[in-house]
C-alpha cells in the first residue's frame, strides 16, 4: 500500500502477496523485499511505489519452493543478500539496472528505456541489456508503453534500414499493428527509424519515420526478467 502524506490517502500497488517478511532494503529508486504470491513460494520483490514497477525479481527456485532471501544489505546501489536456491546458501547480488524495468501485466514483458542515443547506439544497449528495441504489436501494447513512459520521443524496434521501401521490427516480428502519425511515414531522406514522438499540436503517441542519427531514449523489451548475479 502506497501512503500519500498531503492527502492522507492509501492506494493498493498490488494484491495477493502473502508471507512478506518485515522490513524492506532501499534501493536506488524503490525498494527490495521478499514475499510469496502463492505460486513462487518467498522470493526477492521489487518495487519502485507504482503497480507496473512492482514485480518478482526472479525465482531462485524455480517453482513453489521458496529460496527465502534474507539479509538484505546496500552497498553504494547493489543490494546483496543471502539465499538458497537449491544448492545450498549463497550469496547474491542486484545491479541497480536490473530493478529499473517494468512489467507489462497484460503481456508479462519488462520494459525500460536507454539513455537518448542515435538508434543503432539505443538497439545495442538493448541486446547488451538482454532484450531488444521494443516491438508494438496492438493498441494496448501501445497505451500501456506512451502511459507508462511518455509523452517523449522513443526510439522503437520499428525500422527501413535495408531502405526497400518495408518498414520491419528489429525483433524480427511480423508488422501487423501500426499506429502512424497523420501522414507518416512520409520517406524523407535519410529517414529510416522509427520514433513514438511527441510534437504537441500534431502528434503525442503516434509514430514517426525519423532521421536515425537524433538522439532519443530507446524503449527495450525482454520477455524475462533479469536475475541476479550469484
Amino acid at each position: 500500500v502506497a501512503y500519500d502524506e498531503t492527502t492522507h490517502a492509501a492506494t493498493v500497488i498490488v494484491r495477493g502477496l502473502s508471507a512478506i517478511a518485515r522490513g524492506v532494503a532501499p534501493s536506488a529508486n524503490g525498494f527490495v523485499f521478499t514475499a510469496d504470491d502463492g505460486v513462487h513460494g518467498a522470493e526477492p520483490w521489487f518495487c519502485d511505489g507504482t503497480p507496473n514497477g512492482t514485480r518478482l525479481i526472479a525465482d531462485l527456485r524455480a517453482g513453489s519452493a521458496a529460496s527465502r532471501p534474507h539479509n538484505f544489505v546496500r552497498l553504494g546501489e547493489r543490494q546483496v543478500f543471502a539465499t538458497d536456491s537449491g544448492v545450498g546458501l549463497r550469496v547474491w547480488s542486484i545491479e541497480p539496472q536490473q530493478l529499473d524495468w517494468k512489467r507489462n501485466p497484460a503481456n508479462d514483458r519488462f520494459y525500460r528505456l536507454t539513455s537518448p542515443s542515435p538508434w543503432i547506439s539505443a538497439r545495442t544497449d538493448a541486446r547488451n541489456l538482454g532484450g531488444e528495441l521494443a516491438t508494438v504489436r496492438d493498441a494496448a501494447e501501445q497505451l500501456w508503453l506512451t502511459s507508462t513512459f511518455g509523452p517523449a520521443n522513443l526510439w522503437i524496434g520499428l525500422n527501413d534500414f535495408d531502405r526497400d521501401g518495408n518498414f520491419e521490427w528489429a525483433s524480427g516480428e511480423p508488422l501487423g499493428f501500426t499506429n502512424w502519425c497523420p501522414g507518416q511515414p512520409d520517406r524523407l531522406p535519410g529517414e529510416t527509424a522509427v520514433h513514438i514522438a511527441n510534437y504537441a499540436g500534431y502528434c503525442v503517441g503516434g509514430w514517426n519515420d525519423q532521421d536515425p542519427n537524433d538522439a532519443y531514449p530507446g524503449i527495450v523489451e525482454r520477455s524475462t526478467p533479469p536475475r541476479p548475479v550469484e
